[in-house]
């Protein structure tokens, strides 16, 4: 196993990054690479137990891992406060991590490259403190992750402030062909409250300078579909789309049951008419 690539994945700790993750570390084990996912405690717990079917990981390509996070298991208000959840992780995992990817080169099994969710681009600093090659991988479409890596451009340009909200209604564009953006429904400027915001909004400012550490960009989009993005961030690599529905019988992520409480509604509409 030792001879094989070792990627960490890391992904932000809710279901909608938990899923994209890992139908990445499927298309990873498919193309021999051992994978190490590394969950917080509680999202662990639901995860494991969601197993439908341990194909990959009980042939050991798949190891899943967890790590604290900052945040007691039955504060539930905190971890649905992301202002507290990314300062209990920004605390919590590093020497977490860093103890992790020690542990698997002191058995023989190095970790050679750490997949980070963009918006935890800090612990790639982590990887590169260890001497592991890195890459940033954004769920997303890669016009929001453009836009979040231009904060910098957007706020001299007096799109928004300090503090991530709009100096004035309207739209810009970041370039030609892009769509125009609505400068009150920018990602950096609908995180929380007032209160909230400007601390939010100084997270998703120092994170995306940390992104430059990352030897990759990468985004679950392609580009066909996001060519004007791709010209102008052409830092940021399409990969997908990365998807899990199409991997029957994999592990896929869901960590709470299905809910089919729409399908009778969906099945008595006309064909077409639901998007």
């Amino acid at each position: 196993m030792g001879s094989s690539p070792h990627a960490l994945l890391l992904p932000y700790p809710a279901q909608g990054h938990v899923i994209p993750f890992m139908a990445l570390a499927h298309c990873l084990v498919n193309r021999g690479f051992k994978v190490t996912f590394v969950n917080t405690e509680f999202n662990h717990a639901r995860l494991v137990a969601a197993l439908a079917d341990m194909e990959q990981v009980a042939s050991g390509r798949i190891e899943l891992v967890s790590i604290p996070y900052g945040l007691e298991l039955e504060d539930s208000g905190a971890r649905s406060d992301h202002g507290k959840l990314m300062a209990g992780l920004q605390k919590a995992m590093p020497p977490c991590l860093e103890e992790l990817i020690r542990r698997c080169g002191e058995a023989g099994d190095q970790i050679t490259c750490m997949i980070a969710f963009q918006g935890m681009a800090w612990a790639l600093e982590v990887a590169k403190k260890m001497g592991v090659r890195t890459s940033a991988f954004w769920p997303a479409s890669a016009a929001v992750l453009a836009t979040i890596l231009s904060i910098p451009e957007l706020s001299a340009r007096g799109v928004i402030d300090e503090n991530g909200f709009p100096m004035a209604e309207g739209v810009f564009q970041l370039c030609p062909g892009m769509l125009p953006m609505n400068t009150a429904y920018v990602t950096c400027n609908n995180l929380g409250d007032r209160t909230a915001q400007p601390m939010l909004f100084n997270y998703i400012f120092n994170n995306a300078r940390a992104t430059a550490v990352a030897d990759f960009i990468l985004c679950n989009s392609f580009q066909e579909l996001e060519a004007p993005v791709f010209a102008f961030s052409p830092s940021i690599i399409p990969i997908g789309p990365v998807r899990a529905s199409h991997r029957p019988g994999k592990l896929v992520g869901h960590l709470w049951p299905e809910d089919t409480a729409c399908t009778a509604w969906l099945d008595g509409q006309p064909p077409g008419s639901v998007v």
